[in-house]
């Protein structure tokens, strides 16, 4: 998991952030195989209301992320990682819009 977190975040952000991100996404993912995360609304449940938490911090922590690097392109523009490229080719068109979906 933290190998991914380094492919698709990049090494700042993993470094900065994996100590919280790998365990709380591990934990996620348990919730979400859950059958009450999949039968019962989300906020009737821990497992269900876990998972709503998850998703807006990781909203916080990515949307910062992206706010950074849209204010200096060309200090990570060479960077190879996933992020890096989405931003690369679409720049900030899509960060507000994406990011709400997956809260609702």
């Amino acid at each position: 998991m933290t190998y991914l977190l380094y492919l698709i975040m990049g090494t700042d952000f993993a470094e900065r952030h994996a100590e919280e991100v790998v365990p709380m996404v591990r934990k996620y993912e348990t919730a979400m195989q859950r059958p009450e995360t999949k039968l019962l609304p989300r906020w009737m449940t821990p497992a269900g209301r876990y998972l709503t938490y998850v998703e807006a911090r990781m909203q916080v922590l990515v949307g910062a992320e992206v706010e950074t690097r849209c204010r200096d392109m060309q200090r990570y523009k060479g960077n190879v990682e996933y992020i890096q490229q989405v931003l690369n080719r679409v720049g900030d068109k899509f960060k507000e819009g994406t990011s709400t979906l997956v809260s609702r």
